[in-house]
């Protein structure tokens, strides 16, 4: 079975959908990258109010706002 991640959810079937990205083609830093964004943006969209995930949103938005900045550095 092939690992894919289709959206932000990880899938493995047999199954193809052209707006799955699969992970087993990827370079292991392109796939590493990958994950830890989808993660961060996971992080980033938990709705509950309680002051450790509040903390934890910040801290996401804050890692994809870095990372952002980096590819555009190095794009540009």
């Amino acid at each position: 079975m092939v690992k894919r991640l289709d959206g932000m959810h990880m899938i493995e079937d047999s199954s193809f959908m052209s707006s799955e990205i699969d992970l087993e083609s990827m370079s292991i830093g392109k796939r590493d990258a990958l994950l830890v964004f989808c993660t961060l943006c996971k992080m980033g969209v938990k709705e509950d109010t309680d002051e450790v995930t509040v903390k934890t949103r910040i801290l996401s938005f804050e890692f994809l706002q870095v990372i952002t900045c980096m590819i555009f550095t190095f794009l540009w």
